[in-house]
């Protein structure tokens, strides 16, 4: 699947903008503290969650091998 990254980048997109309307239109309760600051704060979060699981994607497998050279070296396993 080549678009398979535009897809999800559209949905996402699409998701937040229904749901940031809806939260513009119907509110649930007062704004006490500013609403930008909640969103900067929650967009933070999601970028920094990308971040990891991109590092980790990466990461992972890397420690993998080095197991399996370590398990060699000692003589460990098949």
């Amino acid at each position: 699947m080549e678009q398979e990254g535009i897809i999800r980048l559209s949905i996402f997109f699409g998701l937040f903008f229904v749901f940031a309307a809806t939260e513009y239109i119907f509110p649930r309760r007062l704004i006490v503290k500013g609403k930008a600051r909640r969103w900067i704060t929650n967009w933070s979060i999601t970028i920094l969650n990308t971040l990891t699981l991109r590092l980790f994607s990466v990461a992972l497998p890397l420690l993998a091998i080095g197991a399996a050279f370590d398990a060699q070296n000692l003589n460990v396993g098949f």
